[in-house]
């Protein structure tokens, strides 16, 4: 979109979207909740009762200082999340027992000014679904949190068929000012977290071979910048990387070790291995260029024939918009290395 970081979502896109909201929808009503609508700005006091919530939000926070023309005396935050303003609600609505449990569910947008944003994975500003309810006791809390667990699974599995697998996060992973954080897991298939990792691992396991631990530094760098990108931060890719940094900064990986739910020292842990298997590329980002300079990049299967490489960046939007009303006089593609556009 002209936003960057944003996204449009055309018909056929948001189809997808409408059937979420229509299977969960009933699914969620079944169990007794109710559908309401909060403001999109939240004060920023709001965001500020909560100490460990803003620490976790602080950097992704888009906030509104002006309005009509004037500078606002309070700022209000685009909603990233909606806890603070629905708790500052149930606090109004809730005067004794009789009013629980209470069943809030809201269909939503949130915006969080990401860094780096990655196309459908996530964006600045993206739909949203949030349940919020409040209940007796500490023991009917997780019973509905488990409850609504089962939910996710049923149709990420059932529905959408990716398999998932159900856990507690750990403290490092867990939801900004949560006391425990329930999720589903899947790996994505083409496993770039993984092909990540395990390439700094193999780098590190040459580089202390040879002796070469400066250019270890480099590798862990390296995979820290792809790792931010894909927003990695599930347990299977993070152990092996705490347990590979522990020689080289050994009371940073102890303190991560634990925050991981590790169990004693992750020095008495076994020191990771490459997966070979996992550093086979199975896909190319192609830059695309017309008339010898780089206007796009379209990721394509490695395996992909060049007759259906032709095809697949004929068929992008990106390359009607650089042709224009001109004619292609050429193409030129080397299937695992470059795609170039002759036009005039």
């Amino acid at each position: 979109s002209p936003v960057k970081g944003t996204m449009v979502i055309r018909p056929y896109g948001y189809a997808l979207w409408e059937h979420i909201q229509s299977y969960l929808d009933k699914r969620f009503k079944d169990t007794g909740h109710q559908n309401a609508y909060f403001p999109l700005f939240i004060p920023k006091s709001f965001i500020e009762k909560e100490a460990e919530h803003v620490e976790g939000f602080s950097p992704e926070l888009a906030t509104v200082t002006h309005a009509g023309g004037k500078e606002l005396e309070e700022p209000l935050i685009v909603r990233p999340t909606s806890e603070t303003i629905i708790n500052h609600m149930f606090s109004k609505w809730i005067k004794s027992h009789r009013d629980l449990p209470m069943l809030i569910n809201q269909w939503a947008n949130v915006v969080r000014w990401e860094m780096r944003t990655r196309l459908f994975l996530r964006t600045s500003e993206f739909l949203w679904q949030e349940g919020h309810t409040a209940h007796q006791t500490k023991e009917e809390a997780t019973q509905e949190a488990l409850q609504m667990l089962d939910i996710y699974e049923e149709f990420t599995e059932k529905i959408a068929a990716v398999k998932v697998i159900k856990g507690t996060k750990s403290e490092i992973e867990k939801f900004a000012g949560a006391k425990v954080t329930y999720s589903i897991e899947a790996m994505m298939l083409d496993k770039k977290a993984l092909q990540a990792a395990h390439a700094c691992i193999k780098k590190v396991g040459e580089d202390i071979e040879n002796f070469s631990f400066n250019t270890s530094v480099s590798a862990f760098m390296i995979a820290t910048n792809e790792l931010t990108d894909l927003k990695a931060n599930n347990r299977e890719v993070l152990e092996p990387l705490v347990r590979l940094i522990s020689p080289f900064a050994p009371h940073l990986a102890e303190e991560l070790w634990e925050l991981l739910g590790g169990e004693g020292s992750v020095t008495h842990s076994e020191y990771p291995m490459h997966n070979e298997s996992y550093l086979v590329e199975s896909s190319k980002n192609y830059p695309v260029s017309f008339n010898g300079k780089v206007r796009f990049q379209l990721e394509l299967p490695l395996d992909m024939s060049k007759d259906d490489i032709e095809k697949a960046v004929m068929a992008d939007e990106r390359t009607a918009a650089q042709i224009g009303d001109k004619q292609v006089r050429k193409m030129i593609v080397v299937p695992g290395r470059i795609i170039n556009i002759v036009i005039g």
